[in-house]
């Protein structure tokens, strides 16, 4: 018994690993996916869910004849009605569309109930149905609530850490790096690798000061100084980075066999840092496949929910902040509020520039600037001035963008 939980621990710390460390190199929009597939893969091979079932719900049904609807026909879509019918090939689901025409109110109100996820199914049917069942159900009469059921499905199935993931941390992914294996950084708005790079540089004793850090942002011209640093910090030690390389994609090619050759002997201080945006449309390529797979990928984008973009923007902060201030109780009230209306405007860029005068995708360096704002003000006043704070920050540090 004891060999088995030690090897079951095994495999789900293992498990976890390898999912966080593919998950840094994903776009937020494809990291629940990425997590559901995993989830489903490992409950067939446990056998615990069939693999018919997973079919169906990752690829949908449709029945081409789905008959006469009945008093279903005052209220339910015909195309919804086929996957309804649909759903009857499947064991658990036998005899469901005839069970829905018997209780058709109670159907009704659930259809038109907000969270469908959450609210109670009609009919003897709720009492048999498992967790992936519902998950097909709403993917046949409710889409619109399967992200939010996904989530939850996942949690309750691995864990929450697949679904919260935590903050970013420079020092632990630069841990799996070495001589041959650069960091290729993806660029999103209002994302900006730079200070990541050059604040764990000073922490390891490599800055521009003492010449071991070269920053290139790369355009015309930029190749042959690029090549050289590289080539140089090679065999010195140092660190390069090489930003907008999506603007020379027709040079990266040069860039990678380079590295592959001095990679060879190269110093143990060597790292190569690489960043660029990704193409405008998924079927485009702007960076060789080899580069990427090669590279340690971060793809650190700003989340839209307000709980990841708060821990996000707390987790810039030391507590040295708050001591550093002579009023530490206040400063941490305040930057607290401070890195909520963070959370807030940074969640709204899913809506573009509704409600602005233009889109602008508000960063990091505009929270970590209004914190300074924050501590000197605070430091120059016997209270706290909160009407000279919120017209700072709303109307000027925020509203003025």
């Amino acid at each position: 018994a004891k060999v088995k939980a030690r090897c079951d621990k095994l495999l789900n710390n293992i498990t976890l690993s390898v999912f966080n460390y593919v998950r840094r190199g994903l776009f937020e929009a494809d990291k629940l996916t990425v997590a559901t597939l995993l989830t489903l893969k490992i409950l067939v091979n446990d056998g615990k869910v069939d693999a018919d079932e997973v079919e169906f719900l990752v690829n949908g049904g449709s029945s081409i004849d789905p008959g006469n609807m009945g008093p279903l026909q005052e209220w339910m879509p015909e195309s919804i009605w086929a996957k309804v019918k649909a759903l009857e090939t499947l064991p658990r689901f036998k005899g469901f569309g005839d069970s829905m025409q018997s209780d058709s109110d109670e159907w009704r109100d659930w259809f038109d109930t907000e969270q469908a996820e959450e609210a109670q199914i009609p009919g003897e049917i709720s009492t048999i149905l498992s967790a992936i069942d519902r998950l097909m159900l709403l993917r046949a009469m409710r889409p619109d609530r399967l992200m939010n059921s996904l989530a939850s499905f996942v949690t309750n199935t691995m864990g929450k850490d697949y679904i919260s993931q935590k903050p970013f941390s420079m020092s632990s992914a630069f841990e799996e790096t070495n001589k041959r294996t650069p960091m290729f950084f993806v660029l999103f708005a209002g994302v900006d690798p730079t200070p990541w790079v050059e604040g764990l540089g000073k922490e390891k004793g490599i800055s521009t000061e003492n010449r071991r850090f070269v920053n290139i942002s790369m355009g015309q011209g930029q190749e042959a100084p690029a090549e050289a640093v590289v080539k140089q910090f090679a065999q010195e030690g140092g660190w390069v980075m090489l930003q907008n390389c999506h603007l020379m994609s027709s040079w990266v090619p040069k860039l990678e066999r380079l590295l592959e050759v001095v990679s060879e002997g190269a110093h143990e201080d060597f790292r190569c840092f690489i960043s660029a945006e990704p193409p405008p449309m998924a079927s485009m390529i702007n960076m060789p496949e080899s580069l990427m797979q090669s590279c340690i990928k971060v793809a650190n984008e700003a989340p839209s929910d307000v709980q990841s973009n708060l821990i996000r923007a707390w987790d810039n902060f030391s507590p040295d902040i708050f001591e550093s201030c002579n009023k530490p109780g206040q400063m941490k009230a305040c930057l607290f509020s401070l890195c909520w209306f963070h959370a807030i405007v940074s969640g709204r860029r899913r809506f573009g520039q509704q409600g602005w005068s233009r889109k602008y995708s508000f960063n990091t360096g505009d929270l970590v600037i209004c914190s300074n704002v924050l501590r000197s003000y605070l430091d120059a006043n016997p209270i706290v001035p909160w009407d000279d704070l919120r017209y700072i920050f709303g109307e000027i540090m925020y509203g003025g963008h």
